[in-house]
């Protein structure tokens, strides 16, 4: 599994109407990635464990609906995450790596001072995820499933309102 790290990235939101905007993101992070076969079968029991490098690119494309006279967004949009490094290099993962998805989400925009606004977001990046092709799970393989990666944000903006 891939370790939880700080995720690194870009936004621009481009208004369409008073109250939605377009937007754009960009972010990457790097980090570890443990992959553990157990057997429960053997005596004793049996592990194998290994830990490489790894990183993850998440782009997308989403709506921002803000409500009139409201400090409150909602999010909905379409992502693509792509896992690379030297850990999903293996000659076993011969799956897909690049995956489609959604994302959904809520923000705040809190007023720090009159002049200094911060935008605070919680994300949900929801997407199905099989390196190895749905090769069998009960030997210790990735099995292929729905992934829901929850993604926390503090921003400042840079003009507009």
């Amino acid at each position: 599994s891939q370790e939880n790290t700080a995720m690194f990235g870009l936004r621009v939101t481009l208004p369409v109407s008073a109250t939605i905007a377009a937007e754009g993101s960009f972010g990457y992070a790097s980090s570890n990635v443990r992959f553990v076969i157990e057997d429960p079968n053997q005596n004793g029991g049996f592990d194998f464990a290994t830990t490489d490098k790894g990183s993850v690119m998440i782009g997308s494309l989403r709506a921002v609906i803000k409500p009139r006279r409201s400090n409150l967004s909602l999010v909905l949009g379409g992502i693509v995450v792509h896992h690379g490094g030297s850990f999903w290099d293996g000659p076993g993962l011969d799956g897909k790596l690049t995956s489609f998805g959604g994302v959904a989400g809520i923000g705040l925009r809190a007023n720090v001072t009159p002049r200094f606004p911060i935008d605070i977001r919680a994300e949900a990046n929801l997407y199905q995820f099989d390196p190895d092709k749905g090769d069998d799970a009960s030997l210790g393989f990735y099995p292929g499933k729905m992934q829901s990666d929850l993604v926390f944000s503090v921003g400042v903006p840079i003009g507009g309102r």
